[in-house]
């Protein structure tokens, strides 16, 4: 997974500015990849929005005076001209942001029942990555309907938070706060293998106690969460490292070699290998054209 970044201006400009005289725009889009300590500090704030969904790691904000813990599944929205402060609360951190604006965003916001400085959990899953696929698909295309197709993902990704935070409305923000210690534990520890038992002792709960209150925050359970990670860690390192599948498996927590091809193939409908090899006839493609 690449880290990736979309703006409004492409050539470096400047991309943080409020429009009042359209309904939406999205000043800027991406997925940020961090795997070193790192802390943005924006002392006068942004004059547009900012919404920030986690997908791994941790991350801390302190806005307006509040310190918040938005972990994997949990989205935030900065208001515009607020202070706060990011940095990262796990080892490595991932998570989809856009920067936005508009006369009717505050309206929007509102139909679609999220404050701004407020952490709801929405959930893991495709469903939201795949809108924010297609919003970068609309900068990379930046044809004639940019505009109008912009404004149309936009709201299509606010309504489906707002859908996806309805259906996790069970998960407060306590529950969270109850899991949080055994996910920042498994995040910086995805090498090794972590059992259900060893989560659910970290929190003080009883396994049967954890899976319950992680189903309920997560919309998965412990250990379809760790296997969605660590097979999302394995196509990194397939695609990126020069690694062997013995090696990949050990850095994903997994000591048998046979049991983490036969996962991966049930995940991914290739063994690892092939993945591999798929990987590297593409970037060979690309370098030809």
């Amino acid at each position: 997974m690449q880290h990736q970044s979309y703006y409004r201006i492409p050539d470096g400009g400047h991309n943080a500015f409020a429009a009042d005289d359209r309904p939406y725009q999205v000043n800027g889009t991406g997925l940020y990849r961090i795997e070193r300590p790192y802390l943005t500090n924006m002392p006068q704030g942004r004059p547009d929005y900012y919404l920030q969904y986690c997908i791994e790691g941790g991350i801390t904000v302190c806005e307006n005076g509040r310190t918040h813990s938005v972990v994997p599944g949990q989205i935030i929205i900065i208001p515009p001209n607020t202070p706060y402060i990011c940095k990262n609360a796990a080892e490595k951190v991932i998570y989809y942001w856009i920067h936005f604006t508009g006369c009717e965003v505050a309206g929007l916001l509102k139909r679609c029942d999220l404050n701004c400085g407020e952490v709801y959990t929405v959930g893991m899953g495709e469903r939201i990555p795949r809108l924010f696929r297609a919003l970068f698909r609309e900068y990379l295309w930046r044809d004639r309907c940019f505009e109008d197709s912009c404004q149309a993902c936009l709201v299509t990704i606010f309504a489906e938070l707002s859908r996806m935070r309805d259906m996790n409305s069970q998960s407060n923000e306590t529950a969270m706060e109850s899991i949080f210690r055994s996910l920042s534990f498994f995040h910086n520890h995805i090498h090794k293998p972590i059992t259900v038992a060893k989560m659910a002792e970290i929190e003080h709960f009883s396994p049967s106690r954890y899976r319950t209150v992680f189903r309920r925050c997560m919309g998965m359970s412990p250990s379809e969460y760790m296997t969605h990670m660590r097979m999302r860690r394995a196509c990194e390192l397939l695609s990126m490292a020069d690694l062997s599948v013995r090696e990949v498996a050990d850095a994903c927590g997994y000591t048998d070699q046979l049991y983490f091809s036969r996962v991966f193939r049930a995940h991914f409908g290739v063994a690892p290998s092939k993945f591999r090899s798929s990987e590297e006839e593409s970037d060979e493609r690309n370098k030809e054209t």
